[in-house]
């Protein structure tokens, strides 16, 4: 599953990065690594970009990059 297959408020795991996304560096520089937690905060109306908190921090991603990040969904209510 993608990230942006997820539900505002759903949490996740990432577990790897599109290999051949043009954004893998800079995706991987923002903290968007393997094993991060990771939460989709809100889609925008017109379905981008989405805000996401990793690292503590809270910043807006295109739909083709949130395609491109693969997660496992959490539960944090464990």
């Amino acid at each position: 599953m993608t990230l942006d297959s997820l539900v505002p408020g759903q949490s996740a795991r990432i577990t790897y990065l599109e290999p051949s996304h043009p954004s893998l560096i800079r995706l991987s520089e923002m903290g968007f690594i393997s094993g991060q937690h990771i939460q989709l905060i809100r889609k925008a109306p017109l379905g981008e970009p989405f805000k996401v908190r990793v690292m503590n921090y809270e910043l807006c991603i295109r739909k083709s990059e949130a395609a491109a990040i693969h997660v496992e969904p959490v539960s944090l209510t464990a």
